[in-house]
């Protein structure tokens, strides 16, 4: 797959993750993560007056949204990146709403990553 400019190919990114020891970041990535879109933002739309539901659905929208924006991917992988995250953000999401607790989809969501990133190696 042809690279876009400012884009990396998965073979650099797995160079950057491993290479430079960035993989040891991860876990504050995830947590930062979970806290931005479970924490602050679906507690938020929850204490809008937002149903569960809809709360639910707007966070795991913004949060698949995010990683099709942020990733150093071509084009294409950060749609695939998207797609992935779709589900692990309606799962985290309805755990944070059934638990409210931060901390299941924080793990459910290190698990995933770490699983991902062992078929990097």
């Amino acid at each position: 797959m042809a690279s876009e400019p400012g884009s990396l190919p998965l073979e650099a990114v797995r160079g950057l993750l491993f290479g430079r020891g960035l993989v040891l970041l991860l876990p504050l990535l995830v947590l930062a993560e979970e806290g931005l879109w479970r924490g602050l933002l679906l507690s938020a739309l929850l204490e809008s007056g937002l149903t569960p539901v809809w709360s639910v659905v707007v966070s795991t929208l913004a949060f698949g949204l995010n990683h099709l924006a942020v990733a150093p991917l071509a084009l294409a992988e950060r749609g695939l990146l998207a797609l992935m995250a779709l589900p692990l953000g309606l799962v985290t999401a309805v755990l944070t709403v059934r638990t409210r607790c931060l901390w299941g989809g924080a793990l459910l969501h290190l698990l995933l990553i770490g699983a991902m990133l062992g078929s990097l190696r």
